[in-house]
């Protein structure tokens, strides 16, 4: 299997998980690969995270157009400003995803996940 075949395999892969998978699986693999300006966090967990601030002064400090409480995660960005989301496909970080997948084939790393390991089992099996 060449290793666009085993791309493909490990994006199915996350396809085929939650959201709450793919956000961990996600932030796995940005302190594996030591990028960790780009983890993102649970929305129930601002909070605690945020050194519990009260979310009014956190929200006015920054006054962001697109963070939403209701949302379900968070992350900051370069500037330090707060943004949410749903969905981290309808994210910037699809592509820092992308990247990391990459990174992870070239050194056979599984993010910690009993499916993406599987995937390269079966893709050694194959050779």
């Amino acid at each position: 299997m060449d290793k666009a075949q085993l791309k493909q395999k490990i994006q199915d892969a996350l396809n085929g998980m939650s959201e709450n998978e793919r956000i961990e699986i996600y932030n796995d693999g940005c302190e594996y690969f030591n990028c960790t300006d780009n983890m993102i966090f649970p929305m129930c967990e601002f909070d605690e995270l945020e050194g519990n601030r009260p979310f009014l002064e956190i929200y006015v400090d920054i006054a962001t157009d697109d963070f939403n409480v209701y949302d379900d995660y968070y992350y900051q960005d370069v500037y330090g400003w707060y943004h949410s989301f749903d969905n981290i496909e309808d994210t910037e970080f699809d592509n820092v995803f992308d990247d990391l997948i990459d990174s992870a084939i070239n050194e056979e790393y599984d993010f910690k996940n009993p499916k993406i390991a599987e995937v390269y089992e079966e893709a050694e099996n194959e050779e």
